[in-house]
């Protein structure tokens, strides 16, 4: 887990999480500063403060930072069975 920030107008490209450690994990996220766009599977949202998002980070994802202040967002896995 974490707390990743991102800069206004910042971007993190469409990627996979890809290895062993990812097969037995979801992937969440809680908003906690700023606005930004989150596209998985090439379906996109607007993520608002406060919103807790679970996502399949097996498929390509990404986000851009579209508020007026820098993103903070806390990201932590959940383990599950294969």
């Amino acid at each position: 887990c974490g707390f990743l920030s991102l800069p206004i107008g910042g971007i993190v490209g469409q990627h996979i999480d890809i290895g062993s450690y990812y097969q037995t994990r979801d992937r969440y996220h809680l908003a906690i500063q700023g606005t930004y766009i989150y596209t998985v599977g090439g379906e996109s949202v607007t993520v608002e403060p406060g919103t807790l998002l679970w996502f399949n980070n097996k498929l390509p994802h990404g986000t851009q930072n579209n508020g007026d202040c820098v993103r903070i967002t806390f990201v932590f896995d959940v383990p599950h069975k294969k």
